[in-house]
């Protein structure tokens, strides 16, 4: 065992005897409530989920306490985060067992005991303080203290995240039924950092395990780099070096809803430059008819949208399926298909989804961040009910409002897995809206990207569309000959243009 390690377990053992003696286990044993398993449901959500950490230095960076107050970065983490790591070592991290007890007492989200675990008298003492999970590391303990650390922790209520490095201790993590395994790309005995070991390691997990990548992811291209491989991230350092931790939120949302993206339409990240500028992804919305959907699609299109919600483009679920049968039938690779839908009940959402399995869901709607996270709970159901489409949410644009946007994007940044930006329908026969939007809104939407843009685009006016540089566009009065009606020599003229052109 290298140094490091050694140092960490000689004094841990002393640490720990001069708190037995200070608050013998036989003191407060008797107090200890159970956890009710909610760290492991955290980190059951679909996507993206984030256990932040709070770790004021590390051995290898040193100081890591950042320029915001504990209290601003509890609340922080508790918007945006799953879960809260917590280091509680406090001679090699500056942590303690009382800034675990004031984050569980402060936020309402699970948090996490990060420490040096080798006795039952941390594990109690772990959730005295209100933790409902606890780490083991295999390379610290023999696989005797392992199992008995393990059950444990798993009597009292809390859920065991076992730490590995390599393929020897993926299979004692295994063996044991660990629920929740954290591969550690940092090497504890060099502190060197290797990616590739989530990479590597993240294949041996038996299916249903929760997978935590942690250490070594910065930035959104390192979460990009291992999506394929984890969903679940903690991340400490990035977040406690940013002088801004909400925005660094906001950057790794980015790659997981590019990640999202490329999922959606097979392709690659959408966040590589390489993405970014080849052809645009087309939508056509507003479907009414079989001629125009078929045309659409023959023409190019990308998705194809159908609107349930109320406009003169309605379509009932009826309408919807005879125009999304013969589509299906008649292309060798039909469009995606997304449901546009304003503030209607769930159920009703969820209904007309399954019924037509759509490929998205497109809120158009001020659906709130609670609406969007229980239509994605109800979504994933159970058994054959289960469905995971992507969720496009629409935010108006109005460049004279100091506002800029009708709802703020980030309090769905970790939810949405693509925006829409759109003109609001005071703006909708302002011919010089889309300058404005230049002018005025460009730099903003960069944060939001891969985005989709609208707003009467048509073959005119989208190449000034994309130099704001979404994604795609999305077509719908600006190819349309009535509401109800494409103009098939528009529609044509449009992909004529648009076929290979790059955005800048």
């Amino acid at each position: 065992m290298a140094d490091f390690l050694d140092n960490v377990l000689q004094h841990k053992l002393v640490e720990i005897a001069e708190r037995k003696a200070a608050n013998p286990l036989e003191s407060f044993r008797d107090k200890v409530e159970k956890s009710e398993g909610r760290f492991l449901k955290a980190l059951s959500n679909s996507g993206l989920n984030i256990v932040a950490e709070i770790k004021p230095r590390s051995p290898a960076l040193g100081k890591m306490e950042g320029s915001i107050s504990v209290d601003e970065r509890i609340a922080i983490y508790s918007k945006h985060a799953k879960a809260i790591s917590v280091l509680c070592d406090q001679k090699f991290f500056d942590g303690s067992i009382d800034l675990l007890r004031n984050v569980s007492q402060a936020s309402s989200l699970p948090t996490l005991c990060k420490d040096f675990i080798i006795d039952p008298y941390q594990v109690y003492e772990a959730r005295m303080a209100g933790a409902d999970a606890v780490l083991l590391i295999c390379k610290l303990l023999s696989i005797e203290l392992l199992q008995e650390l393990f059950h444990l922790i798993c009597q009292l209520g809390m859920t065991a995240v076992v730490e590995v490095q390599n393929i020897t201790e993926m299979e004692s993590a295994i063996a044991l039924g660990a629920e929740v395994i954290l591969i550690n790309n940092r090497d504890l005995q060099s502190l060197q950092i290797d990616l590739n070991t989530t990479k590597n390691l993240a294949k041996l997990a038996p299916q249903g395990t929760v997978v935590i990548a942690a250490s070594g992811v910065e930035n959104a291209q390192d979460l990009a780099s291992l999506r394929d491989h984890a969903s679940n991230f903690l991340i400490g350092s990035a977040f406690m070096k940013s002088p801004d931790p909400q925005a660094k939120f906001l950057e790794f949302f980015q790659a997981e809803r590019a990640f999202r993206l490329g999922q959606f339409v097979d392709e690659g990240s959408f966040l590589s430059e390489e993405r970014r500028n080849a052809e645009s992804l087309v939508k056509v919305c507003g479907i009414c008819n079989i001629h125009d959907a078929e045309f659409a699609a023959t023409s190019g299109a990308d998705f194809l949208g159908f609107i349930f919600a109320e406009s003169p483009r309605k379509l009932d679920a009826g309408e919807a399926a005879s125009i999304i049968s013969g589509i299906r039938s008649s292309c060798d690779k039909a469009p995606k298909l997304v449901g546009v839908f304003r503030n209607q009940p769930i159920e009703e959402v969820l209904q007309t989804s399954r019924r037509l399995e759509l490929d998205a869901i497109q809120l158009h709607g001020s659906e709130s961040p609670d609406y969007v996270l229980e239509l994605r709970e109800s979504l994933l159901g159970n058994g054959k009910s289960a469905q995971n489409p992507p969720i496009i949410k629409v935010i108006e644009i109005d460049p004279a409002d100091s506002q800029v946007f009708n709802i703020d994007p980030a309090i769905y940044a970790g939810l949405v897995d693509l925006f829409l930006f759109d003109r609001p329908k005071a703006h909708a026969s302002n011919v010089s809206w889309l300058d404005n939007v230049l002018k005025t809104v460009g730099d903003k939407l960069c944060l939001w990207r891969p985005f989709l843009f609208a707003g009467g685009i048509n073959e005119g006016n989208f190449a000034k569309a994309l130099t704001l540089k979404p994604v795609g566009v999305d077509l719908a009065s600006g190819v349309e000959s009535s509401p109800r009606q494409k103009d098939h020599s528009k529609i044509k003229n449009f992909f004529d243009k648009i076929k290979g052109a790059v955005k800048c």
